[in-house]
């Protein structure tokens, strides 16, 4: 009798188990999806000219004149999504700044709302300072290297393979201005 209610009592366990499992899996997910947000929920992004949106974003850098190939990290101090991006941005920082580009950041202006629906933001440009890439420094929940989305545009701009980019499709942890 003591081997039958040792099973029973087993089995209650594996189904408790069981069920706290399921809940946390579930409350996870939701959570993660709370926070996965699109960096243009609005599609500001969609139609816009590449030479406006240069003009936009660097008519608010105090200097008028940058170097060619700049990455521009675009910023608002009250974002909570800087915290999580750190590690991949100062690890985008660092590949960068190996191969001579120059790093700026750059604080979100009122005017730059017109042109940056989310922050973090990333913008890059090229040897002859046009585009190269504008969006979010990664997707997924913690936008990190694995799943970064400038990194692979720089390393394939520096093994040649120059295109322009304005990256609106992403969602992950940003912060949206609108």
């Amino acid at each position: 009798m003591l081997s039958t209610s040792n099973k029973q009592f087993t089995c209650q366990h594996y189904i408790i188990v069981g069920v706290w499992l399921v809940s946390i899996v579930v409350a996870a997910k939701y959570f993660m999806q709370q926070r996965a947000i699109a960096f243009d929920p609005n599609e500001l992004l969609t139609n816009i000219n590449e030479q406006a949106l240069l003009a936009t974003i660097l008519s608010t850098e105090v200097t008028t004149k940058f170097p060619p190939t700049t990455l521009f990290h675009i910023y608002n101090t009250e974002c909570k999504c800087n915290v999580v991006t750190e590690d991949h941005m100062n690890s985008v920082f660092a590949f960068a700044k190996s191969h001579d580009f120059t790093i700026k950041k750059i604080l979100l202006t009122k005017a730059m709302k017109d042109v940056v629906p989310s922050v973090p933001a990333v913008l890059a440009t090229d040897e002859k300072g046009e585009l190269l890439y504008f969006g979010p420094y990664g997707q997924g929940i913690s936008c990190s290297v694995s799943n970064g989305i400038i990194d692979m545009v720089l390393k394939n701009f520096l093994n040649g393979f120059k295109f322009s980019s304005i990256h609106n499709k992403a969602t992950g942890c940003y912060c949206n201005l609108s």
